[in-house]
């Protein structure tokens, strides 16, 4: 299976609780087919990024206990 169609047909990714520290990359909005996404409970901070909005299939997004300034952006809204 190509890489391509990987980033298609995954839909569940849970990364809380990893420690992680920066900012949400936006790399995540290629994930087309994402319909749950954690990154709950690490050091993320910065903005939420707008193109998660993209993210049309997403049903359910964690990100509490985090750094993350600003209020979510209207394309997710």
């Amino acid at each position: 299976m190509s890489y391509g169609k990987i980033l298609n047909i995954l839909s569940d990714i849970s990364l809380s609780s990893n420690r992680f520290d920066g900012e949400i990359p936006t790399s995540i909005s290629n994930l087309k087919g994402l319909q749950i996404l954690s990154l709950a409970n690490n050091s993320l901070h910065g903005h939420i990024p707008s193109c998660l909005g993209n993210l049309t299939d997403l049903e359910s997004l964690d990100l509490f206990d985090n750094y993350l300034s600003d209020k979510i952006p209207q394309e997710l809204g």
